[in-house]
């Protein structure tokens, strides 16, 4: 994956795997020696963030992940908390480093028992803070009948939860949660952060995360394919040559619109502006373009043939093509409706587009026919779905598209050929590769209009020559960082999508007015 400045990278459970086993390979460094810095720090970061907390339950599986949690007993008790280690399984069933530094827990007389099974709530309703030291990142799938009543008792207990690595349930590698997982209000990661604490519905149960240094060599550190987006890329945002025209800070075709949604392309249209197109035209359906014309001075409203219901039709191509054909992207779908005209008209677009960006209906109007996005392989493609555009266009129902976000963003990619954008709080863009980076959204964008913003943002950036995977990325960020802007001016409850349209250039440049969100 080409590294971005401001990406963070994410790890999945077979690189974190990778980059321990040739630390201690390959360099020589012990797996105690990590395990060991690993709880110490762990430790200092629940000293700094949990002051108040003094009964301390670590609650430890068997593996390495329990290992650490021995760790950060032995430490926090060492700094004075009444530190309690509970087991999940019998001492005996230990890997090797858990077993050693169990042992010395022994030594020190720390407190350290199994507890039954039907125990687990009678038994953490003693202490003010639970350390969730379960399973780690090496866990995948539904937890064992032994874990599934632990997990629910730590939900239960109505205490602060710290989580190590990643919360136990929640895969590493995808986000997914299959049965149940721990509810975290922080995780701190070891290395760094695991794509599970990005991507949800894991990362919602990861609640703050903090990235540890448990002294890996930069030797051994894996080349990851994903990562975590923050506002410093928005330095790659292209500048307009001083002595450029308007052509030459890109032109954008917007297609969509119709009798009932007038409102989406107008957004959509007003975004590429404010993003930096030098010139934006607006294909409409022709009762509804003179009211757009009049109302946006800044964008060419045209108007083209359409039905009796106020939506465009297949025979609008022919005054298309002209226009297809100065423009350096085209967004298609913004309010554009459904019927077999528009997919037809739909289908001509995707098929003579330059640089396009799919959005709305324009996505659902390819469903069963992916080959006709995927014949577009070379030109710049990116797609916008929602959870449920995407649901449709792959013919998935949209609970398993939800429960399963980067599965379903990869498999699109992939048989699209294109670039596709999930929306959500964590935005997934995904190139067909398979690589992608989780962009942060703000929650004032749960609101209507606001994916018409982006497609716009989208488009007036891929005008300027960017990469549908750049365009994409920093278009969400632009978006998040202009509704951070307008929410910190008003109440984020009240946010339109229209508020970010004022923020959005300086947001560009500037970021949010409260700094990076990542």
């Amino acid at each position: 994956m080409q590294r971005f400045p401001g990406v963070v990278p994410l790890y999945t459970a077979v690189e974190m795997r990778t980059v321990d086993r040739l630390t201690v390979d390959e360099i020589g460094i012990p797996a105690s020696v990590l395990m060991e810095r690993a709880g110490l720090g762990a430790a200092g970061e629940v000293l700094h963030w949990f002051p108040d907390q003094r009964r301390i339950a670590v609650v430890c599986g068997a593996g390495n992940n329990g290992g650490d949690g021995f760790v950060i007993a032995r430490h926090l008790a060492a700094a004075g908390r009444q530190v309690h280690v509970l087991l999940v399984e019998a001492e005996s069933k230990l890997r090797r480093e858990p077993r050693m530094f169990a042992r010395v827990l022994a030594q020190l007389g720390i407190p350290m028992e199994r507890v039954n099974i039907t125990g687990w709530s009678k038994r953490l309703a003693a202490y003010d803070l639970v350390i969730d030291a379960l399973l780690g990142t090496g866990a995948s799938g539904a937890p064992r009948p032994n874990v599934e009543p632990v997990i629910n008792a730590i939900n239960a207990c109505g205490v602060p939860v710290v989580a190590l690595d990643v919360p136990s349930g929640v895969d590493a590698s995808t986000g997914e949660v299959h049965g149940v997982a721990v509810q975290a209000d922080m995780t701190i990661a070891f290395h760094g952060p695991k794509v599970g604490l990005a991507v949800a519905p894991g990362r919602f149960h990861a609640g703050r995360v903090t990235a540890l240094d448990i002294g890996i060599p930069p030797e051994v550190d894996a080349e990851v394919g994903q990562g975590l987006a923050t506002e410093a890329l928005l330095a790659l945002v292209p500048s307009v040559p001083r002595w450029g025209s308007k052509y030459d800070a890109g032109a954008v075709l917007c297609i969509g619109g119709s009798s009932s949604m007038a409102g989406a392309i107008s957004l959509c249209a007003q975004a590429t502006m404010r993003a930096g197109a030098g010139v934006t035209w607006a294909v409409v359906p022709e009762p509804i373009a003179p009211l757009l014309d009049a109302s946006i001075a800044e964008v060419q409203f045209r108007g083209a043939i359409s039905d009796p219901q106020g939506r465009l039709t297949v025979a609008a191509a022919e005054g298309l093509e002209p226009l297809v054909a100065r423009a350096d992207a085209v967004v298609l779908g913004p309010g554009i409706g459904d019927g077999d005209q528009v997919r037809a008209l739909a289908r001509w677009a995707v098929r003579t587009a330059p640089a396009l960006v799919l959005d709305a209906q324009g996505i659902t109007a390819c469903a069963g026919e992916l080959h006709t996005i995927a014949a577009r392989d070379g030109s710049p493609t990116l797609l916008t779905p929602h959870v449920g555009e995407l649901a449709q266009l792959l013919g998935r129902d949209t609970d398993e598209v939800k429960a399963r976000r980067l599965e379903a963003a990869r498999d699109a990619a992939s048989q699209t050929r294109a670039t596709v954008l999930l929306k959500g709080e964590d935005t997934i863009v995904c190139d067909p590769s398979g690589e992608f980076i989780v962009c942060r959204s703000h929650t004032g964008m749960a609101t209507a209009g606001t994916g018409d913003v982006l497609a716009g943002t989208c488009g007036a950036l891929l005008a300027k020559g960017l990469s549908p995977m750049l365009a994409g990325v920093l278009g969400t960020i632009a978006c998040a960082a202009a509704a951070s802007r307008a929410a910190s001016r008003q109440s984020p409850a009240g946010l339109m999508a229209s508020d970010l349209l004022a923020e959005l250039p300086a947001a560009m440049q500037h970021g949010s007015s409260e700094g990076t969100s990542s």
